[in-house]
């Protein structure tokens, strides 16, 4: 939506329900989501992506799976 429509719907809003009662729902949806600081969302971003490069497509199930692939240590 255009930011326009948008202050224009918050006005709407605003008229219809009153300023204090909008605030109380701004506030209740904002405490709905997690603050997290920049670091921790780029380590989870790299850790999703780094997850699904382990993943692969069963060709005849079609099902997803986990692959991890281990290198023994021959005894030396």
């Amino acid at each position: 939506m255009d930011i326009i429509l948008l202050d224009r719907l918050y006005k709407e809003m605003t008229e219809y329900c009153g300023e204090e009662r909008l605030e109380l729902l701004n506030k209740s949806i904002l405490k709905q989501y997690i603050v997290v600081d920049f670091a921790n969302l780029l380590l989870q971003g790299f850790y999703s992506s780094a997850l699904y490069t382990f993943t692969d497509r069963d060709d005849e199930s079609g099902k997803e799976c986990f692959l991890l692939l281990l290198n023994e240590a021959k005894p030396v």
